[in-house]
């Protein structure tokens, strides 16, 4: 990733924490999980904070959702056996119906699904029709449940932001 594309998706990064006071990260897949590269932690004194190159496993939470949803060569089964053990025909069914509301919707939210504590709201970064990634934001689930469609708009449009050609 060049250092122009990254400083422009920060800009976006900065954008969409201030206008939802919480933390915001683009993370991109890495085999059957998924990789913070980019994060902004939100004004508040209660936030989320991430690392930079943080790992994830990918059939946990918005963010993973957002991207495994349009991930054409992982399916359900590669991400609930990434860590060696056989997954449940009706975690795979979940996991597959999950996916389909995702693409359904075009974005996907998590409440206490990764960490007890935190909610986010996730939308695929989609570059040439393939998925690139996520943006998501994230916070603590009792604020950020009552704000839910203000935060999906947010996200929403800082998606559709950071997917526009340069030069638009």
């Amino acid at each position: 990733m060049s250092p122009g594309v990254r400083h422009r998706w920060d800009v976006h990064l900065a954008a969409l924490s201030q206008r939802t006071g919480e933390s915001v990260v683009i993370a991109v897949p890495d085999g059957f999980r998924y990789r913070t590269i980019a994060a902004v932690e939100g004004p508040g004194l209660l936030r989320y904070n991430t690392a930079i190159g943080r790992s994830y496993p990918g059939n946990a939470g918005a963010t993973g959702h957002a991207i495994f949803a349009h991930h054409r060569g992982v399916s359900a089964v590669d991400l609930l056996t990434a860590d060696g053990t056989p997954a449940a025909t009706a975690d795979v069914a979940a996991l597959r119906e999950r996916h389909e509301a995702v693409r359904r919707d075009g974005y996907a939210v998590s409440e206490a699904e990764y960490d007890p504590r935190v909610m986010s709201v996730a939308f695929p970064l989609m570059f040439d029709e393939r998925i690139f990634g996520s943006v998501s934001v994230l916070g603590p689930k009792e604020s950020m449940r009552e704000r839910r469609e203000d935060l999906v708009r947010a996200v929403r449009d800082a998606a559709t932001a950071i997917q526009e050609p340069v030069g638009s």
